[in-house]
């Protein structure tokens, strides 16, 4: 009998860690589900962002051309102000990106191009000299014209892989939702349950901001710092609002 005694006494712990031990690794599971819903909606998001500014880069350029057909304006004209345009509407654009796409947007590109730039590098590409050095002003208006028609063109692998980074995003948070409600209806109380569920998904995405934003602060390497940020970030929120409600 006392030998039942001192086993039962052994045993019983190990039941209880295995317990806290399954209870830690759940909660770790749902945190990280839900650190990459706020990861993914960032992507969403983003898409969205990029899309309404390739739309208006377009309808800008389009717009210039015309006054140039028009006789509204020369080439020269149309180049400068749609330089300026583009280089406007990528800062607003920048402005509404969330943290992830911020720093690898910065990372392709820090800034846009002046105008001199451009004209050189057009001018390069044209006729394989400085724009300085063209005396034609065929040529110089070839280039201008080149201008405020690549002013209206984003980069196409960035939109097609963002593109298709949003749609998967839609995907793995429709199947997040999914088991977030099978949570909820398999719990035995499914008010406490939904506000549990909804305050780690909240959780886990404004801590990903958070920590993202955070990440920005390393300059150059920001594009390796806001991710790591975000997740950190996002776990540690999801973490915490989960051992509230236990």
């Amino acid at each position: 009998m006392e030998n039942t005694i001192h086993q039962q006494d052994l045993i019983m712990p190990i039941k209880d860690n295995d317990q806290e031990y399954e209870k830690e690794f759940e909660s770790t599971i749902r945190s990280i589900q839900y650190v990459a819903d706020g990861i993914m909606l960032q992507g969403i998001h983003d898409n969205k962002v990029r899309t309404e500014y390739r739309n208006e880069i377009k309808k800008m350029s389009d717009g210039f051309r015309n006054e140039v057909f028009a006789g509204k304006m020369t080439w020269q004209e149309a180049a400068k102000q749609a330089s300026n345009a583009r280089n406007e509407l990528l800062k607003l654009s920048r402005d509404k990106t969330w943290p992830i796409g911020l720093s690898i947007a910065k990372k392709l590109k820090s800034n846009g191009l002046e105008f001199s730039d451009l004209q050189n590098k057009y001018a390069n590409e044209l006729y394989k000299s400085n724009s300085n050095s063209l005396r034609s002003q065929v040529k110089m208006d070839a280039v201008h014209a080149k201008i405020v028609i690549k002013a209206g063109v984003s980069n196409s692998a960035v939109d097609s892989r963002l593109l298709v980074f949003s749609k998967c995003a839609r995907g793995f948070i429709a199947i997040s939702l999914a088991i977030s409600a099978y949570n909820i209806w398999t719990a035995e109380n499914k008010v406490n349950a939904t506000l549990k569920e909804g305050s780690m998904m909240a959780a886990g995405f404004a801590g990903s901001m958070a920590g993202g934003a955070a990440g920005l602060t390393c300059g150059p390497g920001a594009v390796v710092c806001v991710p790591v940020g975000a997740f950190i970030g996002g776990f540690m929120a999801a973490f915490g609002v989960d051992y509230f409600w236990k």
